[in-house]
C-alpha cells in the first residue's frame, strides 16, 4: 500500500507546483513537518513516504517543465515561469491585511460586520483581505475572535494530545490520524495566505475534515457509548438548520441572475464573486 500512497502522492506534488499553487505548497509541506514532529516515534514511515512522493513530484515536474520548454528556461526560471510571477509577490496582501487590522482596531467590540471589509472604502478592495482570522477581527471583533480561537485550541490540543499517544494505535489507526491532521493544518495555514475559506466547497470540506479529525482522536471505550439526549437535540437543531439553508439556496437559483446583474460590468474581465464581490453594494427590491 505504501508504494499506492507514494504514486498518489507524487501526481499530487507535480499538480501543485503546475498550478502554483505557493501557498498550498508550503502550507502541506509545514503540516506534513510539524505532524511528523508531533507525532515521531509513529510517524517515520508515513514522513518516509510524503517525502519521497513530495521529491518525486518535484522531480517529476521540472522534467515537464524542460520537456515543455526544451530547455529553453534556466533551473530558477522554471517555478516563476509556473506560477507567473515572482515566488516573493505578495500581489497586495501586505496591504489587504493591513488594512484588515486598522478596521479592526476601528470597530473592536463588534467589527464591520459580516461581509464588510470591502466596504466604505473608496479602493478597490478584493471580498477579503487572504487571511480567515484577520478577516474574521475585522468583521466580528475582538471578543468573538478570542472565543472562537478559545474554540480551535481546545480542540488543537485534543490532537495533540491525541497525535502524541498514536504510537500506541496500530498501523492503518496511526496513518489515517496523521493524514486528516495534516490536511486540517494545512488548511488552516493556508486560510492564512488566501481566501481558500470563502468558498462554499472548501468550507464544506473543511468542516468534514475537521469533524473527521476530531472522531479520529475519540477514546475507543467512547466509541460504543450512547449519544445523550442534550446531543440528539443538538442534531435535530442542525438538522432543521440544514434543511432551511438547502431550502433557501434552492429558491435563491431562481434570482441569482437579478442579484449578480449589477456587478456584471465590473466583473467582465474577472468574473470571480469570492474575490471582487462587495454585497455591501447590492440594492435589493421587492417587487
Amino acid at each position: 500500500w505504501s508504494s499506492d500512497v507514494c504514486s498518489s502522492d507524487l501526481f499530487h506534488w507535480c499538480l501543485l507546483l503546475v498550478s502554483g499553487g505557493r501557498g498550498s505548497v508550503l502550507s502541506i509541506s509545514i503540516a506534513v513537518c510539524a505532524v511528523g514532529a508531533i507525532a515521531w516515534r509513529a510517524s517515520r514511515a508515513w514522513l518516509m513516504i510524503n517525502v519521497g512522493g513530495a521529491l518525486l513530484g518535484g522531480a517529476l515536474f521540472i522534467l515537464l517543465a524542460f520537456s515543455h520548454t526544451l530547455g529553453s528556461v534556466t533551473t530558477g526560471d522554471l517555478l516563476t515561469r509556473s506560477i507567473q510571477r515572482e515566488l516573493t509577490d505578495t500581489t497586495g496582501r501586505i496591504d489587504f491585511w493591513q488594512h484588515a487590522l486598522s478596521e479592526a482596531f476601528h470597530h473592536p467590540l463588534l467589527g464591520l460586520g459580516t461581509g464588510q471589509f470591502q466596504c466604505g472604502t473608496s479602493m478597490a478592495w478584493p471580498a477579503h483581505p487572504h487571511n480567515a482570522p484577520l478577516q474574521f477581527l475585522a468583521e466580528w471583533g475582538f471578543p468573538a475572535t478570542v472565543l472562537l480561537f478559545s474554540v480551535f485550541l481546545l480542540a488543537a490540543f485534543r490532537v495533540i494530545k491525541a497525535l502524541l499517544a498514536c504510537k500506541s494505535r496500530d498501523t492503518a489507526d496511526s496513518g489515517m490520524l496523521l493524514s486528516v491532521a495534516t490536511a486540517a493544518l494545512a488548511t488552516g495555514l493556508h486560510a492564512n495566505l488566501s481566501g481558500v475559506l470563502i468558498m462554499p466547497a472548501s468550507q464544506m470540506l473543511a468542516i468534514l475534515t475537521c469533524g473527521c479529525l476530531l472522531s479520529l482522536t475519540k477514546v475507543v471505550s467512547q466509541v460504543n457509548r450512547r449519544a445523550p439526549m442534550h446531543m440528539v437535540a443538538v442534531w435535530f437543531i442542525a438538522l432543521c438548520i440544514s434543511s432551511a439553508v438547502a431550502w433557501f439556496a434552492t429558491t435563491e437559483l431562481t434570482v441569482i441572475n437579478a442579484r449578480t446583474s449589477t456587478k456584471a460590468g465590473e466583473l467582465a474581465d474577472l468574473p470571480r464573486f469570492w474575490r471582487t464581490g462587495q454585497s455591501c453594494s447590492y440594492t435589493y427590491r421587492i417587487d
